[in-house]
């Protein structure tokens, strides 16, 4: 199928839950105690990656930070205080009560408990500990590069910086550092934000345009966006331009 040059309006959807939602959602704790969160898509063999960034932090430490982590078995989901979590760790101690062992509240859904992830094979780790068995170490570092040894569009981990639920760029580790996709481009908007970056295009970079897909819409999910997109080609190659906007101003 051919793209035209005039855009065609592809869909009109309020993002709350789709047969690409996250399959799995994990967190872990910076050495600076922030919470990061995780969402991982695609399928169980073959994930990828979506890490939260607040505006400021350093992407790529924040990498090294899910990598030292994941290697210390201090990876975590957040389940539901039902009274007698097997696994669970004690209730988080709270500052608010003095030190006091109490069931930490999380967003809406009430009293919620850590539940650490031992399991080396568990969707969380397993692509950590895979490259740590590779080269034979635990070194944070040297996980950290190997995993980092490949082309942006490789990478399974896409790190997305936001700003109060409005997203600003997205990153892959490589070589070091994170560099910033160039071809996902973001434009803030007074009651959202708009996007643009490649479409499919029989197979071409497939796994990248999954992986960037995969991001937005845990993002878009995660925030309640309305989303309408359209597919543009100015010679280049289709583009996909999405608009979004709080699903409570539209």
């Amino acid at each position: 199928m051919k793209y035209f040059l005039q855009s065609i309006i592809l869909f009109c959807l309020l993002v709350s839950a789709s047969s690409n939602a996250a399959i799995s959602t994990f967190f872990f704790d910076t050495d600076q105690g922030e919470r990061v969160r995780v969402d991982i898509s695609g399928s169980t063999g073959d994930p990828s990656y979506t890490i939260y960034a607040n505006d400021g932090q350093d992407s790529y430490e924040l990498f090294r930070q899910y990598v030292k982590s994941t290697l210390a078995k201090r990876n975590y989901y957040l389940v539901k205080d039902r009274g007698g979590c097997r696994g669970c760790e004690e209730p988080l101690i709270s500052a608010e009560n003095d030190g006091a062992l109490v069931t930490e509240n999380y967003g809406t859904l009430g009293g919620m408990k850590k539940k650490r992830i031992f399991s080396d094979s568990d969707i969380a780790n397993k692509v950590i500990e895979s490259a740590s068995n590779q080269i034979g170490s635990r070194l944070v570092d040297a996980v950290a590069n190997k995993l980092s040894a490949t082309t942006v569009t490789n990478s399974p981990f896409t790190i997305i910086t936001g700003d109060n639920g409005s997203p600003r760029f997205m990153c892959r580790p490589v070589s070091g550092h994170c560099k910033i996709l160039d071809d996902v481009l973001f434009i803030d908007k007074s009651n959202g934000f708009s996007v643009s970056h490649p479409a499919h295009e029989y197979g071409k970079n497939y796994q990248h345009i999954r992986n960037v897909e995969n991001t937005l819409h845990n993002f878009i999910s995660q925030f309640n966006y309305t989303c309408v997109s359209t597919y543009t080609n100015s010679g280049n190659g289709p583009v996909l331009q999405t608009v979004c906007f709080h699903a409570a101003w539209r």
